[in-house]
């Protein structure tokens, strides 16, 4: 699969489209917790981790070479 097919059906199509329809969920009544945020934010990292192994598949980006090139994530720590 090309990464341009791989992009409009799944990341496109599947992923977008899971996230808006959670973001229609509303919060019970009375309620302040229980929104699908977290459930959200999973499906944006399952994104991000299959679109990084259809790139290094594609064009052999290593991720062990972003990792030597930038060593330090995101959340400030340092890559094991």
């Amino acid at each position: 699969m090309k990464i341009r097919e791989f992009l409009t059906r799944y990341v496109e199509g599947y992923l977008f489209k899971d996230l808006d329809s959670m973001a229609q969920c509303q919060l019970p009544s009375g309620s302040k917790e229980g929104a699908v945020g977290y459930p959200m934010v999973m499906t944006a990292f399952a994104g991000i981790v299959q679109e990084g192994a259809q790139l290094e598949a594609a064009y052999g980006v290593e991720i062990a070479q972003i990792r030597k090139r930038f060593p330090v994530r995101a959340d400030g720590a340092i890559w094991l």
